[in-house]
């Protein structure tokens, strides 16, 4: 069209669903072998929501711009970019502190939100591939998210994990917290102590988390 600048090809295109086919395979091999480690971030908490559904609060775990609109709200976020999670979570802690933060995050995931289709995958898979007689393998999930999801879809099949958590804050503040299957904890600074901890047990699966 005249007078109007056409967008140039980058040459970059999404894969193909025939590419992703063909790489399913790999996947499977290496979740089986215990070589993937799932990073499960806040838009994991978009699966099985419905497309286009608005977030409800204590209705369903938020993604990431969820939340950072709630508590741009909540603590009136002056800025326009309101959805910027990192930059409304910077401004709450300068101009309230972070306790206040804490409080209002505790509140919103201190509620049993429903299990996703993911994390209920990735907790009966265990139990699925012993069932097929694959060697046990350690089976590490990395997850930036605040809610106990994965935890409760582990505790619901019968699952023992571990559950190790980086402390960013407060006195403990550069600690690693070790909460073992029967409930007891150890917290550390050096995270080989984590493994060594770990390895003289049951490979049970382990999720890390960092707060």
């Amino acid at each position: 069209m005249a007078g109007v600048e056409q967008p140039q090809d980058s040459g970059e295109h999404p894969p193909s669903l025939d590419s992703l086919e063909t790489h399913y395979p790999t996947i499977v091999k290496a979740l089986i072998k215990g070589r993937v480690i799932p990073f499960l971030g806040a838009g994991v908490n978009l699966w099985g929501r419905a497309a286009q559904a608005q977030w409800r609060k204590g209705s369903e775990l938020p993604s990431g711009s969820d939340l950072s609109l709630y508590l741009a709200g909540e603590f009136s976020y002056p800025e326009q970019d309101k959805a910027d999670l990192l930059r409304v979570a910077q401004y709450v802690t300068v101009m309230n502190g972070s306790g206040p933060l804490y409080e209002k995050l505790h509140d919103l995931f201190n509620i049993d939100y429903p299990l996703t289709p993911l994390h209920t995958f990735f907790a009966e898979l265990p139990s699925l591939l012993r069932a097929k007689g694959y060697a046990r393998y350690y089976q590490l999930i990395v997850t930036t998210n605040y809610d106990d999801v994965l935890e409760r879809a582990f505790a619901k099949t019968g699952e023992q994990y571990d559950v190790v958590t980086y402390i960013a804050d407060g006195e403990d503040s550069g600690k690693f917290l070790h909460r073992f299957p029967d409930g007891k904890r150890r917290s550390s600074r050096n995270p080989m102590n984590i493994a060594d901890s770990r390895s003289r047990r049951r490979r049970a699966p382990c999720s890390v988390r960092s707060f």
